[in-house]
């Protein structure tokens, strides 16, 4: 028997073929995790990223740990907990005794 080095079928469109499958099976997998309830439950509509997104801005936004956004915060004189600390009885700022450079 000789052996013949020609196909017997034309295999040149066999990995556009595999790799269209790869692809489906891909986007299934992940359609199927995200439509999961535990999924949706971590990242979703009040999950653990959102509430912790919520805290982020609050505290960045008023300089207290906060959820509540609601809060109108007065700022007319020093007792402001971001400014003034009542147990302590200073502020968390600082200042030099003598002035600097003398």
């Amino acid at each position: 028997m000789a052996k013949s080095n020609e196909y017997s079928l034309d295999q040149s469109g066999q990995s556009v073929v595999e790799y269209i499958l790869l692809l489906v099976v891909i986007t299934s997998l992940a359609y199927s995790l995200y439509s999961h309830p535990k999924f949706k439950q971590f990242f979703g509509r009040n999950g653990f990223f959102e509430s912790m997104r919520i805290g982020i801005s609050h505290t960045y936004r008023y300089g207290i740990e906060g959820f509540d956004d609601s809060n109108s915060y007065e700022y007319t004189d020093n007792k402001h907990k971001t400014y003034y600390n009542p147990e302590a009885n200073s502020s968390r700022f600082f200042s030099p005794v003598t002035e600097y450079g003398k």
